[in-house]
């Protein structure tokens, strides 16, 4: 009898111990079983989801057509369809008339290079770039330089302003070679706002051709050949005629 009062006692004493231990347990399955259901749901959400998006994906999908016109904008390098070109035209035109610079540039070039449905109009295509060109756009400066240049629109002071124009755009881009051989091209030539100044001609048409401007290249070795803005030196004015040749340039 002493001895099984003694187990008893033993086994009541082991009750308090196992009674944490129980709960400890209890709650540890309580856990389990709840994210057991959390990941059931997200699983549950998930292929919703994606079911959604595939629909939506078959729903609004189109294939690429080459054959499309698409508006390139300058700025931020997006593709937005607009349909067939009058209609691309007619929305350039009215983005320009609201104040858009790359819309301005676009109509631009619609008028200068017969593009869109437009005929040529100079006149039109300097008023566009020019807008475009006041309000920073480089390459709308670059097409109004060369419009004065290649004396498209009339302007008595068309070298002034082209060279103003280009040392715009040198601010914006110092390594732009057209704009460098456009300064070049107004002081050899002179006129129209320009005194002449061959040596001065001469170093901007040198550091355009080292800029890998094809033409420039063609112009630094007829002044090396001719001793114009520059000492006659044949030799390397064959250099430079053989280089300009190398780039895709034609002798005659």
């Amino acid at each position: 009898i002493g001895s099984q009062s003694i187990n008893e006692k033993q086994d009541k004493n082991k009750i308090p111990f196992l009674k944490p231990m129980l709960i400890i347990a209890g709650i540890l399955v309580g856990v389990l079983i709840i994210l057991l259901i959390v990941l059931a749901v997200v699983l549950h959400l998930n292929k919703n989801k994606d079911n959604i998006t595939q629909g939506y994906s078959e729903e609004y999908s189109y294939e690429y057509d080459p054959e499309e016109n698409f508006y390139e904008d300058n700025t931020y390098e997006e593709e937005v369809y607009y349909g067939d070109e009058q209609t691309e035209f007619d929305v350039w035109l009215k983005l320009a008339e609201e104040g858009d610079i790359d819309a301005m540039y676009n109509v631009g070039l619609a008028y200068k290079y017969n593009q869109n449905g437009m005929e040529e109009d100079f006149d039109e295509a300097y008023k566009w770039f020019s807008e475009a060109a006041c309000l920073g756009h480089v390459n709308a400066m670059c097409e109004t330089a060369d419009l004065l240049v290649c004396g498209l629109v009339e302007n008595d002071n068309a070298y002034a302003e082209a060279v103003s124009w280009c040392e715009n755009i040198l601010i914006h881009e110092p390594q732009n070679c057209y704009a460098i051989y456009l300064i070049g091209y107004c002081y050899m030539q002179g006129g129209c706002g320009i005194e002449v100044n061959e040596e001065y001609a001469f170093e901007q048409y040198l550091k355009a051709a080292e800029l890998g401007h094809v033409e420039s290249m063609y112009e630094v070795a007829w002044c090396y050949e001719n001793a114009v803005g520059v000492e006659a030196d044949p030799e390397r004015a064959a250099g430079w005629y053989r280089k300009y040749e190398e780039e895709g340039g034609m002798l005659y």
